[in-house]
């Protein structure tokens, strides 16, 4: 293909927790086209959140299509593909390549008993150091401890163990190829040699060739399927490249490549992430630390509960507004963030603690749960709303404290993800950081970030130089002082409201699991 015809097209694919988005760039940065496929957890039990496998890829395939169809671009006009896909998810694969399970993600929690035994064991410092993964339920070694103990025949049956991503590579050219972003975030792999780390793999009984082969995010598949090329309307000779974790995806698409330049995502979920040029592990096993390239690692601290809980929002306490706003042809969460600025900072005295999936940094704590302090009468839906959009800022605010004593200071925050859509969530996250808040040009952080290792497949010059250049910023949110002062206040409280109740969650936990088994 002559990359230098037609309309150079570079697709960014972005397998999400809740949809796909696959988004059409032109060579300057400028978005031509985009297609988003939603999808639901498939949640069989409590605390289960599972994906289909086939309804993922069925979802890359769709929103690549009308990505491409309503960009309108023919097969010829898209030079490369870019995937992206979310961390920590388990999928037992048989020989044949048919999924034995769903696709068990980050979101899942039935591993906790099995993470605890592991902390018990004394493992937990020594795994960290090893993987840069904290030892929890959400990583692979406790997952996969506990399919091998819950369900020994599905496990002795895996002819491997994928991820999501070598999932969707295996379907879409025939190789179980997994990028080093996406594996170190397994728990499974060494972060100072990239390899599978046979201490961990002897503990989880799982032998290597069992796991995908490791490569680099720029690795550009070796082929296309020429039937999934043609229903995503692309030719099969475009190169696609194998691409990284969605965070580490989203930290590119922001321009947060150099030292100190810290992403402010809130997507799905939430996170602080900074570049680093050496593993960075927290003495206190805070934070998180994954590979992305040779002499590039991404640090980070992350919480389970971002824009699930405005998602959650949406469908359990405003079903008739997201009715009404679909026959209007507009967006819910806008009719949703005008009503959090109609209510004053603090939303009346309540207080909100988002943990509706558990919770990771700094606690990690697979048992929290979602608490509404302070509720009385005169409290509305709005004041819900409102105090929902602090907690997650709360919660952020913890992980940038963690993050900047591994780190360092951080410089720059520069904001990416959904949240970046509202400017009521942005002033806000200003105002409880106390720091100003950078918005870069697109608001397409992970899918960007895929469609840049693209480009740098096709046209070189490296994938920060990329990133610098298709990510100026556009916005600044600027903290005003009294409001920061006012949610330092607001904020010991929420704190306190957590140590509070947190013995509490253990105990609900175990009364939920009786009530189940």
């Amino acid at each position: 293909m002559n990359v230098r015809e037609a309309k150079r097209a570079f697709v960014g694919v972005d397998v999400g927790t809740t949809s796909c988005r696959a988004v059409a760039f032109g060579e300057d940065g400028r978005v031509l086209g985009r297609s988003q496929v939603e999808y639901p957890f498939v949640q069989e039990r409590p605390g289960w959140a599972e994906h289909d496998p086939e309804m993922l890829f069925q979802a890359v395939v769709s929103s690549v299509a009308g990505c491409v169809a309503g960009s309108g671009l023919g097969p010829s006009d898209v030079a490369a593909v870019g995937l992206g896909t979310y961390w920590h998810s388990l999928i037992a694969v048989d020989a044949a390549g048919r999924p034995l399970t769903r696709c068990i993600t980050w979101a899942d929690v039935r591993a906790s008993k099995e993470a605890e035994r592991l902390r018990v064991a004394g493992l937990a410092r020594e795994f960290y150091e090893r993987t840069g993964c904290p030892v929890h339920q959400m990583y692979l070694p406790a997952k996969l401890l506990w399919l091998k103990e819950r369900m020994p025949e599905v496990f002795r049956a895996a002819s491997r163990f994928a991820c999501i991503k070598d999932y969707l590579v295996h379907r879409l050219c025939g190789e179980y190829w997994v990028d080093v972003s996406v594996a170190t975030a397994s728990g499974l792999l060494n972060l100072q040699t990239y390899d599978w780390d046979e201490r961990v793999l002897d503990t989880v009984g799982v032998e290597p060739e069992r796991l995908g082969e490791v490569v680099r995010v720029q690795t550009v598949l070796p082929r296309l399927e020429p039937a999934v090329a043609a229903a995503m309307g692309i030719d099969p000779s475009t190169p696609m490249v194998v691409g990284g974790g969605d965070g580490a995806l989203s930290s590119l698409g922001s321009g947060a490549v150099d030292p100190g330049v810290m992403a402010a995502m809130i997507g799905t979920s939430g996170a602080m992430r900074v570049i680093v040029p050496a593993p960075a592990v927290d003495p206190q096993s805070r934070t998180w630390c994954y590979g992305f390239d040779d002499g590039a690692w991404v640090a980070g601290g992350a919480i389970n509960n971002g824009g699930i809980v405005y998602r959650w929002f949406r469908d359990q306490l405003a079903p008739e507004e997201r009715r009404q706003a679909a026959e209007r042809g507009v967006d819910v969460y806008e009719i949703i963030n005008e009503w959090v600025e109609s209510v004053p900072l603090g939303a009346g005295g309540l207080v909100f603690l988002p943990y509706l999936t558990g919770e990771r940094c700094p606690y990690w704590n697979a048992n929290a749960r979602g608490v509404l302090f302070g509720l009385s009468l005169d409290h509305t839906r709005r004041h819900i709303a409102r105090a929902a959009m602090e907690g997650i800022c709360f919660r952020m605010a913890q992980v940038l404290r963690a993050m900047e004593d591994v780190t360092g200071p951080a410089r720059e925050i520069r904001a990416t993800g959904g949240f970046t859509r509202s400017k009521a969530w942005l002033q806000m996250l200003a105002d409880v950081l106390g720091r100003e808040v950078v918005v870069p040009a697109s608001h397409e952080g992970s899918a960007l970030g895929a469609a840049i290792l693209a480009m740098d497949s096709v046209l070189g010059g490296g994938y920060a130089a990329l990133s610098r250049r298709l990510s100026p910023v556009t916005a600044r949110y600027v903290p005003g002082e009294e409001n920061n002062r006012r949610y330092k206040d607001l904020m010991e409280i929420y704190i306190h409201v957590y140590r509070n109740v947190s013995a509490q969650f253990d105990e609900l936990a175990e009364f939920r699991r009786r009530a189940v088994d």
